[in-house]
């Protein structure tokens, strides 16, 4: 069965895409011919950043209390990232996992692809002068500047 999502932004589409009648709780179809068991999915891109003087632009994934994307969202967003880099390889900048401790920057911890960083450093990020290379390395980022860990585990201690 089609996970529900739980990010608050349903709308009748979203809802039915899921199966799932207006009430969220009744199903719409029987013997649903979209259900996930077959081997569909879906998921929303959070953010396309861009600059529209420079044309530079990413895709920032959010998650917020520490959470992370399934595995079916990492495989989406994942499989757009790939086709972006061939379509725009000199204006695309990549796909950015921001997590949040609680909901935003001011209210807790952040990590950028699983380093967490300051308020500072991402808005650096937001303003081009903080990219990550192909290999997922963040460039410019002194040891003593940011702590590698999983955010959720960060979370939990």
């Amino acid at each position: 069965m089609t996970r529900q999502s739980n990010d608050g932004k349903q709308t009748p589409f979203s809802l039915w895409l899921r199966n799932k009648h207006p009430d969220n709780v009744r199903f719409i179809r029987d013997n649903d011919p979209i259900d996930s068991a077959k081997g569909f999915t879906t998921t929303d891109i959070d953010y396309v950043w861009m600059n529209y003087k420079t044309g530079e632009w990413f895709i920032i994934e959010e998650k917020r209390y520490c959470a992370e994307p399934e595995y079916s969202q990492r495989e989406v967003l994942n499989f757009i990232n790939r086709l972006a880099r061939k379509a725009d390889p000199e204006h695309y900048k990549g796909l950015y996992y921001i997590v949040f401790e609680n909901t935003n920057p001011e209210d807790g911890k952040i990590w950028v692809n699983k380093v967490e960083v300051d308020k500072n450093r991402l808005l650096r990020l937001l303003r081009f002068e903080w990219i990550k290379t192909a290999r997922c390395v963040l460039p410019g980022v002194r040891k003593e500047d940011v702590k590698t860990s999983s955010a959720p585990a960060s979370c939990a201690g």
